[in-house]
């Protein structure tokens, strides 16, 4: 997973399967180890649009770790017992963040030290994405094109899923500018709706939909960077 600090765009954070989180401030040229503190197998990653030294990292075995310092250190914040696929911040406050896992939906709203399960749509919940417009608005999925959206910040849930393929859904994101939403469907490529959800159309060619992408990241200029398994950026 990438996280950009859009303060500071050339600032970013990758999370690597065997090596921690990385870190670079000059837009990849160079990177440098940013994991003191935490596990080293991370799915999940975020970083506070408001509060960029903030940042969330969800752990495949190890729970949820937390930096306040731009990465210098990590304490764990709870979930051990959890598979955390992604985790997202809230975009006006970084004391509340979501957190995807094979139980669900969890929320904090205390930066951490408490967690709220905001109950369990799909078996897993593979992605996930808060729409940095309107706060209250998330969306979640999980297999056999589940996908779902929150207007109350994930306390009802309702099918957003129409003329999806019944394929996992990997990453979801959505454009800061337009409000539009993009979700990476195993063997599909991506699919995009302009309408809150409520219709899907395809924007495959076949490399996107040779690549199984998990994770997905729009830029404010309306340019969308699809990460994958095994087939980089």
């Amino acid at each position: 997973p990438l996280a950009l600090d859009y303060q500071s765009p050339s600032s970013l954070y990758a999370g690597t399967t065997l090596q921690g989180v990385y870190a670079t401030t000059n837009g990849g040229t160079k990177w440098n180890p940013s994991s003191q503190g935490m596990s080293l197998f991370i799915r999940g990653l975020a970083i506070s649009p408001t509060s960029p030294d903030t940042l969330y990292a969800g752990a495949l075995l190890g729970g949820i770790f937390k930096t306040t310092d731009g990465g210098s250190t990590w304490s764990n914040k709870g979930l051990r017992d959890h598979l955390i696929f992604k985790v997202k911040v809230d975009p006006t406050n970084a004391q509340i963040a979501y957190a995807a896992t094979q139980q669900g939906v969890q929320k904090t709203k205390d930066g951490g030290n408490t967690w709220v399960s905001l109950g369990q749509k799909t078996a897993f919940v593979f992605s996930l994405a808060v729409d940095p417009q309107t706060r209250t608005t998330v969306y979640l999925g999980g297999p056999s094109g589940g996908l779902y959206k929150s207007i109350d910040g994930g306390q009802t849930w309702q099918n957003s899923n129409a003329n999806l393929p019944a394929t996992n859904i990997y990453a979801i994101a959505v454009d800061p500018q337009s409000g539009a939403i993009y979700a990476s469907l195993e063997g599909e490529g991506v699919y995009k709706s302009a309408d809150g959800g409520n219709s899907w159309t395809a924007t495959n060619n076949s490399l996107l939909k040779s690549a199984r992408l998990t994770s997905l990241m729009v830029h404010s200029t309306g340019v969308v960077f699809a990460g994958s398994n095994g087939n980089g950026v």
